[in-house]
């Protein structure tokens, strides 16, 4: 027997409930017991088990099966033949999940936004504003930290170097590069490449960790793969031009199967028609 709070509807639960004389006082020694249920509105039928006196208190408690718990709404009678007892009622709806079920998933919750934190952290691994100061440049620039947790340390010399700083406002907006060098004692980051303009009092960036020249280079390698791959495909293989739904279909070599498509527009950016003089088909499989 499980004991649910609140009951969840199909399951097992437990039930307590009291039994009144007709003076409004609690009936202890209730006799002749029988418990029914109703689910949604429907009509009453018998419980499987039957209600039972937590010791001489006039309480009572009633273990339901799954089956009688089946429904949003449950209703329960118990009927006493004690002379001056009364139908004990009562009714609950049901839920798909118990408080114990609802605090587990919040502590899963609360686990993942700390890993997620701990993660940005170390991705995103601080965020800043600019100060001012006379020796600013668009190479070299002094800068307030902000601390991505409470009691963060401040990092030591060096310690964002081959990073990427990102300023995400101001006059840089948008534009990245990579630190050279980081200064504890002066705040002062310097970039390999200079940003477009100095920048100004107060302007926002993140420090993004991770994104090394190796990174970065592996990644354009990737992309420039891709399009060498789309090229080469689109010199081998058949192009179709599919008028109904104006879109371009390019087949695999074989000229069998649609490895791609995309939207077949005109230089204006609509859909291209047969009036267009759009050959419907450009190159053969080999």
């Amino acid at each position: 027997m499980t004991n649910n709070n609140p009951a969840v509807k199909g399951e097992a639960t437990r039930k307590v409930f009291p039994i009144y004389d007709e003076s409004a006082n609690l009936l202890s020694g209730a006799t002749g017991l029988d418990s029914e249920y109703s689910l949604d509105g429907g009509s009453f039928a018998d419980c499987s088990n039957e209600a039972i006196e937590i010791d001489s208190t006039g309480w009572y408690y009633i273990d339901l099966i799954s089956a009688e718990t089946n429904g949003d709404v449950v209703a329960i009678q118990t009927k006493t033949t004690s002379a001056t007892g009364k139908t004990a009622c009562l009714s609950f709806e049901t839920s798909a999940q118990t408080f114990d079920d609802i605090t587990n998933v919040v502590d899963d919750i609360n686990s993942d936004v700390q890993v997620i934190q701990v993660t940005t952290h170390y991705i995103f691994g601080k965020g800043g504003t600019v100060l001012d100061d006379v020796a600013n440049s668009a190479l070299t620039f002094k800068v307030h930290m902000h601390t991505p947790r409470p009691g963060t340390l401040t990092d030591a010399d060096d310690f964002y170097n081959d990073m990427q700083i990102l300023f995400i406002g101001g006059v840089n907006e948008s534009q990245s590069r990579r630190i050279s060098d980081w200064v504890l004692s002066t705040k002062f980051i310097t970039v390999d490449t200079a940003f477009d303009s100095e920048p100004t009092l107060g302007d926002e960036f993140v420090i993004i960790s991770g994104w090394t020249p190796a990174v970065a280079t592996e990644a354009k390698q990737d992309a420039m793969q891709i399009d060498i791959d789309l090229i080469e495909a689109l010199s081998k293989n058949k192009r179709v031009l599919d008028v109904a739904n104006s879109q371009w279909l390019l087949y695999d070599i074989a000229g069998t199967s649609v490895i791609l498509t995309w939207p077949a527009l005109d230089k204006n950016g609509n859909p291209v028609t047969v009036a267009d003089g759009v050959p419907t088909q450009i190159g053969v499989p080999y």
